[in-house]
């Protein structure tokens, strides 16, 4: 099975690629960067794609079976906005999910997202997830709160 992660390079990303390889499963990790993939426990093939570039996501899940999907923001820059990043990357991701056949797509959402949410980042993640529930391809949400461990940084 091959498995494409994005947002790989984060706290839950790292953790979770580790976990993956050491269950055998051929992992991509997708990025915008180039960053040192030493960090991980085994080879991995290193993909650059951007959330707002669809056409370099098509190209980084061709042959995927599942994809996880853990880009997100807590917070807006001049460049990265909740809409950009999490509401229409988000689109961007099912697009490319969808042309290239994906299986799966399994989203790090967060609690207190939904229709009804009062902040700018709930509202972001709620619009995300439905372009995962409306894409027709399987899906798995989670809607963690706060996620901590050895090397978080709290």
């Amino acid at each position: 099975m091959k498995i494409a992660v994005t947002g790989a390079f984060g706290f839950v990303g790292h953790h979770l690629v580790n976990s993956l390889l050491k269950e055998n499963y051929s992992v991509t990790v997708v990025s915008h960067t180039n960053k040192d993939i030493s960090r991980f426990e085994s080879s991995v093939i290193l993909k650059s794609a951007a959330v707002d570039d669809i056409d370099s996501l098509s190209e980084a899940f061709r042959g995927i079976d599942i994809i996880f999907h853990l880009v997100g923001i807590i917070a807006e820059t001049r460049s990265k906005t909740f809409d950009k990043t999490v509401t229409r990357g988000t689109k961007n991701i099912v697009q490319a999910a969808d042309k290239n056949k994906v299986k799966k797509i399994i989203y790090l959402s967060a609690l207190g997202t939904g229709k009804k949410a009062e902040s700018k980042y709930h509202q972001s993640k709620f619009k995300a997830e439905q372009f995962v529930i409306n894409s027709g391809i399987q899906y798995v949400i989670f809607r963690p709160s706060i996620i901590y461990g050895k090397g978080d940084g709290f």
